[in-house]
C-alpha cells in the first residue's frame, strides 16, 4: 500500500474521517488498505478526542470491494485468513463504540457495499448505488451482508436484492431502509460532516451502551460469518468463479 491510498485527517473538531483513496480501482479494496483501516479504527476509538467517525473514497466512489484480479490470483489455501480478516474490520464497525457515518458517492459494490452497512448511518449522493454482484461471478455475499441486509431491511428484500445482482439506487436503498438520507452530490462531505458534529454532541457513554443493546443479537452475525466462511472458501474454487472473474475483467 502507499502512502496516499488510505487518508486519516480530522475534518473538523471531535471528528475523523478515514478516506480509501485508491481511484483508479474505484477504491477497491487491498489487504493492506484493510488492515490500514482496522489499525486506524483501533487507535480512533481509543482517541478521547474523536467523538464520531466519516468513513469514505475519493473521486466520487465509495468502494468498489475487493480487487477481483487480486482475488482472483489469490492461492486457495488463503481465502480462509481473507475472510476472517476481512470479518474483523465489520466487527470493529459494528461494535464501533463511536458512531460512524459512511458517505457514499458513486458505488459501493461487493465488499464495498458491506463497509458502507456496517457504518452506523449511511448517506448516499443522488447517483450512488449498491450493488452485490456476487451470485454473477459464482461467489456469495460477504463482509456480513446477509447480517446487515436482514437487519436494515428485513430478510425477505434481503433475500430478493442478495439473488438478483442489478444495482440498487440512491431513492431504492433509502426506500428499503439501506440508505439513511440521500443529498446532492456536491453536499455529500459537508452532510456527512455536520451529521457526524451532530452525533458527536451526544453523551458517548449512552451511544455505547445504545450500540450494544442494538447489537444484542450479535449471535447472528457470528453465525453469518461462520457460514460465509464454508460457503465463501468452496465458491472460490469454483469453475464458476474463475470463468465469472474472467468475464468481468474482460469487460
Amino acid at each position: 500500500m502507499t502512502n496516499d491510498e488510505l487518508i486519516n485527517d480530522r475534518p473538523a473538531a471531535d471528528i475523523a474521517r478515514i478516506t480509501i483513496n485508491r481511484p483508479s480501482h474505484r477504491n477497491a479494496l487491498t489487504p493492506e488498505i484493510r488492515e490500514e483501516i482496522k489499525k486506524i479504527l483501533r487507535i480512533l476509538f481509543q482517541d478521547d478526542s474523536v467523538k464520531a467517525i466519516v468513513l469514505t473514497g475519493s473521486n466520487g466512489h465509495f468502494c468498489a470491494g475487493g480487487d477481483l484480479g487480486r482475488l482472483a490470483a489469490l492461492p486457495k489455501s488463503e481465502i480462509t485468513d481473507l475472510l476472517r480478516s476481512g470479518h474483523e474490520l465489520i466487527r470493529l464497525l459494528v461494535e464501533s463504540p463511536k458512531p460512524v457515518v459512511a458517505a457514499v458517492a458513486g458505488s459501493a459494490a461487493g465488499g464495498g457495499a458491506g463497509l458502507a452497512l456496517a457504518c452506523d448511518v449511511v448517506l448516499m449522493t443522488e447517483d450512488a448505488k449498491l450493488v452485490l454482484p456476487f451470485n454473477r461471478i459464482g461467489l456469495v455475499p460477504d463482509y456480513g451482508l446477509a447480517y446487515t441486509l436482514v437487519k436494515r431491511m428485513g430478510l425477505a428484500q434481503a433475500h430478493r436484492f442478495m439473488l438478483n445482482p442489478e444495482p440498487l439506487s440512491a431513492q431504492s436503498a433509502l426506500a428499503k431502509g439501506l440508505a439513511d438520507s440521500v443529498v446532492e452530490k456536491e453536499e455529500l462531505e459537508a452532510s456527512a460532516i455536520n451529521l457526524a458534529i451532530s452525533l458527536s454532541r451526544q453523551s458517548l457513554m449512552a451511544t455505547a451502551w445504545i450500540k450494544k443493546l442494538a447489537l444484542a443479537q450479535l449471535n447472528a452475525l457470528q453465525a453469518t460469518f461462520e457460514t460465509e466462511l464454508s460457503a465463501q472458501a468452496e465458491c472460490f474454487k469454483s469453475k464458476e468463479f474463475e470463468e465469472g472473474v474472467a468475464a468481468f475483467l474482460k469487460r
